[in-house]
C-alpha cells in the first residue's frame, strides 16, 4: 500500500494515511485491526465495495473521518457525530477532568453540587462524560437544533437521558435557576486564524460551532458578564481557552476571583478556573 493517497482540487492536497483508511475499513467491515490484518486478503462483496469507495472518496475531498464514520471517542465512550455537529477534541478530556476533581472536591466540604450546566454542549460530549462519571444533575445548553438531536441520541445511546437534560437556546436563554458549576468549551477561534484552518475544518465543520468573533471573545465576554446570574455563590466557572490572558482579563474585571489558568499536556494554556462570591 502507498504510504499516502492524495487527490488534488484546486491547488490543495488532501490526503489519507494508512491508519485512516484502517478506520474506514474497520467501520464499514466491522472487524477489528487485528481481524483486518488477519483477513488481509478477504474479498469484500459489491455493496461493501461500493461503501468502502464512497467514503474514501469523501475522505479525499476533505470530509473529517469522524463525520464519514459517524462516531468519535471522547473520554472513552463513543459519541455519534454528523455533518453540522462539532467534532470534539481530545484537548478538551481536560476540561472534564478538572470538573470531575471540582466535583470530588465538593463531596469534602460543606458546598455541594446538585447540579451543572455545560453551555454550548454540541454533541453532548461534556456533559454526558461527567454523568457517566458521577450522580450528578447537568443542563446542557446549545443553539444548535442538529447539534442538540445528535445529543439526545448520545445519551439514550448511553444510557444517561435521565441524568442530562439538553435544552435549546443561545446560552442561558432558556434557564432560570443557578448553578454550582458551570462549564463550557465555547466557540473561540478568531478571523486570523479563521483563514488558516485546514480545510477539513474550515468547510466542513460548522462556522457557528468554532468562530468566537474578530478576536475570539465574543462568547467569553457574554459567559463572564452573564454567568454571575446563573451561579450560586462560592460557584466555579470552568472554560476552556484560546487567548488565556485576554479571557483571565475578562473574567477579573467582571468580579470572578481565584482565577487559575491550567496547560494541557503540551504546556499550552488550555483551561481556565474561577469562583464568584
Amino acid at each position: 500500500m502507498k504510504n499516502i493517497i492524495d487527490w488534488q482540487d484546486k491547488g490543495t492536497v488532501y490526503l489519507i494515511i494508512p491508519r485512516e483508511v484502517d478506520y474506514i475499513l474497520s467501520g464499514i467491515l466491522g472487524l477489528s485491526f487485528t481481524e483486518l490484518y488477519l483477513n488481509s486478503e478477504k474479498i469484500v462483496d459489491e455493496e461493501k465495495g461500493r461503501e468502502i469507495s464512497a467514503a474514501l472518496e469523501k475522505r479525499l475531498y476533505g470530509m473529517p473521518l469522524q463525520y464519514i464514520l459517524g462516531e468519535v471517542e471522547f473520554f472513552s465512550l463513543l459519541f455519534h457525530v454528523r455533518p453540522g455537529v462539532f467534532i470534539p477534541r481530545p484537548e478538551t478530556e481536560l476540561l472534564v477532568e478538572h470538573a470531575l476533581k471540582v466535583i470530588a472536591s465538593s463531596s469534602h466540604s460543606s458546598f455541594q453540587i446538585p447540579t451543572i450546566l455545560d453551555l454550548c454542549t454540541g454533541c453532548g460530549n461534556i456533559a454526558l462524560s461527567i454523568a457517566k462519571n458521577t450522580n450528578c444533575k447537568i443542563i446542557a445548553t446549545d443553539i444548535s437544533n442538529p447539534g442538540l438531536k445528535v445529543a439526545r441520541e448520545n445519551a439514550i445511546r448511553l444510557g444517561l437521558n435521565d441524568r442530562v437534560e439538553f435544552l435549546q437556546g443561545d446560552l442561558f436563554e432558556p434557564l432560570s435557576s443557578p448553578f454550582s458549576l458551570i462549564i463550557s468549551n465555547p466557540p473561540y477561534i478568531t478571523s486570523g486564524e479563521w483563514k488558516t484552518l485546514p480545510g477539513e475544518v474550515k468547510y466542513y465543520e460548522p462556522h457557528e460551532a468554532l468562530f468566537g468573533g474578530e478576536d475570539g471573545l465574543d462568547f467569553y465576554k457574554r459567559i463572564s458578564y452573564d454567568a454571575r446570574r446563573y451561579i450560586k455563590a462560592g460557584g466555579r466557572l470552568l472554560l476552556e481557552v484560546g487567548p488565556a490572558g485576554a479571557v483571565a482579563s475578562i473574567l477579573k474585571q467582571d468580579g470572578w476571583e481565584d482565577i487559575k489558568i491550567m496547560k494541557d499536556y503540551n504546556n499550552r494554556d488550555r483551561i481556565i478556573s474561577c469562583r464568584f462570591s
